[in-house]
């Protein structure tokens, strides 16, 4: 249904510097045509942490990105919660199940790929605050990606802080087989 001032909040990031978490979460939204929190068909303001988990790991969305940052979430945790993400991705993602996805995106198959999964779950333990558990998103919002990475024990991530958006789930699908 939407939310007009839960909306106009998230829209403020567009005015955010660039590099900024805020304005790297703002393009990261509209880049793959997502409705921002608040906007009508939007996602839970709940995912926005999983999705800074993306943004902070230098994780993609496609299906193997989807992977690897389920990793990234299970390093975070010291307990079996973290592992329980991963198998939920692992379900739809790889075993072709719709457990999580709920119809928003077909599930698909063959895409764990242990090497990124266990890149994922490195840098999960390594990162020094959870971003899933007792952290806010508005506090560090106007601060850089690159210095929270580096504040939070992310070892150096190679290319931009937003990768692009997959082509397309068909065509990520594509490339998987």
């Amino acid at each position: 249904v939407g939310d007009k001032k839960v909306a106009e909040r998230y829209r403020t990031l567009e005015g955010y510097p660039e590099g900024t978490l805020g304005h790297t979460f703002f393009q990261f939204y509209r880049a793959r045509s997502f409705p921002l929190p608040g906007e009508k068909k939007s996602f839970s303001e709940l995912l926005i942490t999983h999705d800074c988990c993306h943004i902070l790991g230098g994780f993609n969305t496609d299906m193997n990105g989807e992977m690897n940052v389920a990793g990234f979430e299970a390093g975070l945790f010291d307990n079996g919660f973290g592992f329980e993400l991963l198998l939920e991705v692992i379900l739809d993602f790889h075993l072709g199940k719709t457990f999580t996805t709920a119809g928003l995106l077909p599930p698909g198959t063959g895409h764990f790929d242990p090497e990124g999964v266990v890149v994922g779950y490195e840098r999960g333990v390594a990162c020094k605050v959870n971003p899933i558990k007792g952290w806010d998103f508005w506090e560090v919002a106007d601060q850089s990606v690159t210095e929270l990475r580096a504040r939070y024990g992310l070892p150096d991530i190679p290319g931009p802080v937003l990768l692009p958006p997959p082509e397309s789930i068909e065509e990520a699908l594509d490339h998987a087989h």
